[in-house]
């Protein structure tokens, strides 16, 4: 039994900490005012919750233990009815519960107004508002649950409580030793107009909402899952305001349970979004929906022909002015990906689709890699021509500010350069980076993979759009293993400096130096198909002796080379001596009808038999086998004559046309000549009547 001096302790700890919430309750600002401002901060509820997500993850981001085993689940809050006769399981919010790899802030400081308890740079929460402003946005009533350090709590932030004269955030300290008991003080006692808000939980009924409070106390406390953790944070949020319901008749779903269907509505939109709004996550953190762990490899599941560029940005000098503008001392890292999508490329030509094909902007920041900004068609933004096919076919650029230098709106839902000093130029050298690579690699790939054929590249994603709907469907997968985006060795352009140097006021890519710095990746998966070759074995007998050869070949072959040809030699020797080019010829000088045969190690070719009359004629004028060299050479010198020609037949009908115009002109200045001749013999003529009538004038005012 406790004492009395600690019963008084308590006592007086609560009442210290009603005074606290008497405080806040009488602030200055207006708390109505206030929770209608944060309701308005998102745009969507999804993005509501991602904000408060952002929490959960850095809380999981431990410096002094990097192998921390983060937990985040997201789930439905259950209440079992014993009044319901049809179902005694009843949806009426979400849960959001996680651990921590250090201490969590006390309730106290997390719950008050404008103040941030984040001083990470790299944290993705670091303006510290947004669990109050995301809580306003997707529900009225949220519970705050805080167990650390062997110290239990609980807070409330609810419309209710909200007045003109202040705003009102009440937090309580709790003894874990009987929660219930503490739970009905607080509400019944100490503070009754929190109680009357916190009964809403119950469906009006007090004592059934400090029930389901004090259940989850306990699973925090004592289940297999959290049980062992020593920090876990957990967030109710009660009758979700979601309008974004479509048809769940599917889900078997009561028609008089009223919020089941935002929750469910929310928790699917939740499945199908997170999986890529994040991309450093590791592999070692369990996040759940429900029962279902998420796996955050989208984009390597996705993305074909995935390169990477390292570059510098400097937030504070003009890249077209610095001397050291490719590696500024001042300047921070950031990665950039750049890859072709096949699946959204193929779901873009489906009329229902809402799908794009063109290119798609994603800029990540912050350690967790979260998605600050997506544009669906960034081509205009990046400086890009906008017009046709250009820059389409599925092509993806991901922005990886790893290092979380780019400024954030508070919000985390766009960059806010125009807060920050030099902004505009930082904001200027980031897109010139980003215009000169997507450019140049777009202009590269066409150019050096399809002759600069957009419709042929068109036609390459597309094909790769089966096998990577397959891949992407396995990455869920327990056993499944793909490398994340900073592990991976995708191409790269670092075997020579960066392909890239100034011009006018921009950045412009070579394109001879991305063909000296380019670096196949072992991870990425080609754009094009890649010849396959194969190691084949041609075997010679010639008597009792049996030469062996290899020779490399690719897999598509002539026909010369799948023939086995069986030709009759006596004790005569066939020679096979090599040519110049490294080809293998094999000539016969004498043969006779003894047994001899030439055959390829390949199963199932022809046979072709020959008689001794027939034998010499053929044998004779073997052919030698083509190296691939001259293969290639003799299609590209067959390409270049066919262009030539075209060319020629081109400049043809040009020189005609411009032969018809030149007739037809020299005919029209002939005209036009005659016809100013005529002009000037009248004009002459014209003169010299007029010069006879003065004549006669002047000679008749002289008489």
């Amino acid at each position: 039994m406790p004492s009395k001096k600690q019963i008084d302790a308590k006592s007086e700890a609560g009442n210290t900490q009603w005074q606290n919430n008497a405080t806040r309750k009488t602030t200055s600002i207006n708390g109505v005012g206030l929770w209608h401002s944060w309701t308005r901060n998102f745009k969507s509820p999804i993005l509501a919750i991602l904000d408060l997500l952002d929490n959960a993850f850095d809380a999981g981001f431990s410096k002094s233990d990097p192998t921390f085993k983060s937990k985040i689940h997201i789930s439905e809050d259950k209440w079992y009815d014993d009044t319901l006769s049809y179902d005694q399981e009843r949806v009426t919010g979400i849960i959001i519960a996680n651990n921590s790899a250090e201490p969590i802030c006390d309730i106290l400081s997390i719950l008050e107004v404008y103040k941030s308890t984040k001083s990470d740079s790299e944290s993705i929460g670091e303006n510290g508002v947004g669990l109050k402003q995301g809580c306003a946005t997707i529900s009225d009533l949220s519970f705050v649950l805080i167990r650390s350090k062997k110290q239990m709590s609980i807070g409330l932030i609810a419309k209710d409580l909200q007045h003109e004269e202040g705003a009102f955030l009440p937090s309580y300290p709790l003894n874990q030793g009987n929660v219930r008991e503490e739970l009905k003080r607080i509400f019944m006692v100490e503070d009754p107009e929190v109680g009357k808000s916190a009964a809403a939980y119950g469906f009006g009924d007090l004592n059934v909402a400090i029930d389901r409070l004090n259940t989850h106390i306990e699973d925090m406390c004592n289940s297999s899952i959290w049980n062992d953790e020593k920090h876990v944070f957990r967030l109710i949020m009660d009758k979700i305001i979601y309008s974004n319901v479509k048809d769940l008749s599917q889900d078997n779903m009561n028609e008089f349970d009223l919020y089941k269907r935002p929750v469910v509505g929310l928790m699917r939109e939740i499945k199908a979004a997170l999986p890529s709004q994040y991309i450093h996550i590791p592999k070692h953190f369990d996040v759940k929906i429900g029962l279902e762990k998420v796996y955050f490899n989208y984009w390597q599941c996705r993305l074909v022909d995935l390169s990477v560029f390292h570059v510098k940005i400097d937030p504070d000098n003009s890249i077209i002015v610095s001397d050291d503008w490719k590696d500024p001392m001042l300047g921070y890292n950031v990665r950039i990906f750049l890859g072709f999508d096949p699946i959204r490329f193929v779901d873009s030509e489906d009329p229902n689709s809402t799908e794009t094909k063109a290119l798609s902007l994603n800029l990540y920041s912050r350690q967790s890699g979260r998605l600050i900004r997506h544009d669906p068609d960034g081509r205009s933004a990046l400086g890009l021509f906008a017009g046709g096919s250009t820059f389409c076919q599925g092509l993806t650029v991901i922005v990886d500010d790893f290092a979380g230098q780019l400024p954030l709106n508070p919000t985390k839902q766009d960059l806010a350069f125009s807060n920050h000093a030099n902004g505009q130029v930082h904001e200027k050298n980031l897109y010139l980076w980003l215009n000169a690579i997507v450019g140049g690699y777009y202009k590269y790939v066409v150019d050096q993979h399809f002759k600069g054929r957009k419709g042929d590249l068109s036609k390459g994603v597309k094909k790769r759009a089966k096998s990577t709907e397959t891949l992407f469907r396995q990455r869920c997968d327990p056993k499944f293993k793909i490398k994340s985006l900073a592990e991976a060795h995708y191409t790269s352009y670092t075997n020579a400096e960066l392909p890239f140097r100034r011009w006018a006021d921009k950045v412009i890519c070579c394109q001879h130096m991305m063909t000296n710095a380019r670096i196949e990746g072992d991870d990425s998966r080609s754009l094009v198909k890649v010849e396959q070759k194969q190691t084949r074995n041609i075997v010679v007998r010639v008597g009792n002796k049996r030469i062996e050869r290899a020779q490399q070949e690719a897999v598509e072959t002539e026909i010369v080379d799948k023939q086995e040809i069986i030709t009759p030699t006596e004790d005569k020797q066939e020679i096979i001596t090599p040519t110049e080019d490294k080809q293998d010829i094999i000539t016969p000088t004498e043969i006779s009808t003894s047994n001899g045969s030439i055959r390829s190690s390949r199963k199932k070719q022809p046979t072709v038999h020959f008689t001794y009359t027939d034998l010499e004629p053929i044998t004779s004028s073997i052919p030698a086998l083509p190296s691939r060299r001259n293969k290639k050479n003799g299609k590209n010198w067959q390409m270049l004559a066919e262009k030539f020609e075209k060319n020629a037949k081109r400049l043809k009908t040009k020189v005609e046309k411009m032969t018809q115009e030149a007739e037809s002109l020299k005919a029209k200045a002939k005209k036009l000549q005659a016809q100013y001749t005529e002009s000037q013999e009248d004009y002459l003529e014209m003169v010299t009547y007029k010069n006879e009538e003065i004549t006669n004038l002047w000679k008749l005012m002289d008489k």
